[in-house]
C-alpha cells in the first residue's frame, strides 16, 4: 500500500503500511530509551511484535513489556505505574485494542500521580488536579478497528471487586502520537473484525444522531459510516484468507481510519445503545464490540420516530442501494448477519435472569443522556425484552 499520510487532528495521526516502526525511530529522535509497552499476552506471538522488538533494539531502546487483560481493573494499572518506575521510564507505548490503549492512559496518569485512581472518575466534583507536565509522553498504536481509543481521551478501567467500568477522563491523557496502520490489523480473525467493526459502526451511527448541535462531528461522523459501510464486509471475508495485497490493506485501512473518526465524532454524545451494551458487558460480559451489534437494531427501531430524517441521510450517503430509514434497520440486520453475528441476545446465548440488574445499570449510564429520544425505565426494560425475544 503506498498510501501514507499524516494528520494534527486531534493529535498527531501517522497513517500508512510500516508506520508502526516509524514509531520507534520517533521516540530514538525525541530522546527517549526506556519505553514501557502495554499490550496483551495474545500479541505477542504475532509476528509484528517480534519485528518490533527486534527494531528496538537498533534504535537502542531499551523496552519493558506490561501485558493486561482483556477488560484491565485498577489493581493492573497500579501494578503497571510500579513496573514503570521499577524501569525507570521515560515513555509509554500502547500497543493493541482497546484494553491496553485504557491501560496505557491510565498507567500514563498515575506514574506521578499518588491519588487513587477511581478519585479522578469522569463527573465526580471536584476531582483531584492533573498537571500535564507530569503525564509521560505516550503514544499509541491501534491493532483493531474499534474503540478508537487511540484518538480518545479517556480510559475505562474496571473496579476489581465490584466490576463496574469506571471513566477517567482528561484531555491530558490523549496520545501524543498516533500510528495507524493497517498491517497490524491484517491478521485480526473474524470475529474481532466482525465485533470490533460494529463498535466503530455503532459509534458513528449514534454520535450522528445524538442531540446537540456540532457539524463538525457530523460530517466526521457521516463519512466514518459510509467508510464502514463500504469495507467491513470486505474485512470479514478477508479475515479468512489474510494476505499483504494492496485491496486487504486498503479496506484494512479505511476501517482504521473510520473507527478513530468515531471516537473523534462521539465528542458529541451517544445514545441508548451504548448505555444497554455497557449494563450487558457490566452485568453478562459480553464483549463491548458484541453487545454493540446485538442492540444497535432494537434501540435504533426505539429511536427511529425522532431520528427518520437522519436515519436516511445515513442511508443515502452511505448505502448505495437504499435512500430511507425504513430499509436502514434491516440494512443492518442483514449485515450481522453477514458477519455472522447474533441476532438477539437470547440467539447469544444469553438468558433474561438478570433483567432488571442490566435495566439498573444501564438507566445509571450516562450514553443515554444525548440520546435523540428520552429513555426511561420502561424503555429500557421494553427494549432488552425484545432483544432476548420475550413476548409481550
Amino acid at each position: 500500500m503506498s498510501t501514507k499520510a499524516y494528520f494534527s487532528f486531534p493529535t498527531n495521526i501517522y497513517y500508512g503500511a510500516h508506520t508502526y516502526l516509524n514509531s520507534l525511530t520517533d521516540l530514538s529522535l525525541r530522546g527517549h530509551q526506556r519505553p514501557l509497552l502495554v499490550t496483551n499476552k495474545e500479541l505477542l506471538q504475532q509476528n509484528f511484535i517480534k519485528t518490533y522488538l527486534q527494531k528496538s533494539k537498533d534504535e537502542n531502546l531499551r523496552i519493558e513489556t506490561f501485558l493486561v487483560s482483556s477488560d484491565p481493573t485498577k489493581t493492573q494499572v497500579d501494578q503497571g505505574a510500579t513496573v514503570y518506575k521499577k524501569h525507570k521510564g521515560d515513555c509509554i507505548i500502547a500497543l493493541g485494542g482497546g484494553s491496553a490503549m485504557d491501560a496505557a492512559k491510565a498507567i500514563a496518569l498515575k506514574v506521578n500521580h499518588k491519588e487513587d485512581l477511581f478519585e479522578y472518575e469522569d463527573g465526580l466534583p471536584n476531582p483531584p488536579p492533573i498537571d500535564a507536565k507530569k503525564i509521560p509522553y505516550l503514544i499509541a498504536l491501534p491493532t483493531t478497528s474499534g474503540t478508537g481509543s487511540e484518538v480518545g481521551r479517556s480510559a475505562v478501567i474496571s473496579d476489581d471487586k465490584t466490576k463496574r467500568k469506571v471513566v477517567v477522563f482528561s484531555p491530558h491523557l490523549l496520545p501524543r502520537a498516533v500510528y495507524l496502520d493497517p498491517l497490524l490489523t491484517l491478521n485480526l480473525p473474524p470475529a474481532l473484525t466482525a465485533q470490533t467493526g460494529f463498535d466503530a459502526l455503532t459509534h458513528l451511527i449514534e454520535a450522528f444522531l445524538a442531540k446537540g448541535f456540532h457539524p463538525l462531528c457530523d460530517a466526521i461522523a457521516l463519512e466514518g459510516f459510509r467508510m464502514i459501510a463500504e469495507n467491513l464486509g470486505k474485512c470479514y471475508l478477508f479475515s479468512k484468507h489474510p494476505q499483504e495485497t494492496e485491496d486487504q490493506l486498503y479496506a484494512r485501512g479505511q476501517m482504521m481510519i473510520a473507527a478513530s473518526m468515531g471516537a473523534i465524532a462521539f465528542q458529541k454524545g451517544l445514545g441508548v445503545t451504548h448505555s444497554c451494551a455497557h449494563a450487558l458487558s457490566t452485568v453478562y460480559h459480553l464483549p463491548h464490540g458484541l453487545a454493540n451489534a446485538i442492540m444497535l437494531p432494537f434501540c435504533l427501531q426505539f429511536n427511529k420516530t425522532v431520528s427518520y430524517l437522519r436515519l436516511s441521510q445515513l442511508a443515502q450517503h452511505g448505502i448505495t442501494s437504499i435512500q430511507t430509514a425504513d430499509k436502514f434497520i434491516p440494512w443492518i440486520e442483514e449485515l450481522k448477519k453477514a458477519l455472522g453475528l447474533p441476532q438477539s441476545l437470547k440467539e447469544a446465548g444469553l438468558v433474561p435472569d438478570k433483567l432488571e440488574t442490566l435495566i439498573k445499570v444501564a438507566i445509571k449510564d450516562g450514553c443515554h443522556q444525548t440520546n435523540p429520544r428520552p429513555v426511561q425505565e420502561e424503555d429500557f426494560r421494553q427494549i432488552f425484552k425484545k432483544a432476548f425475544e420475550i413476548n409481550p
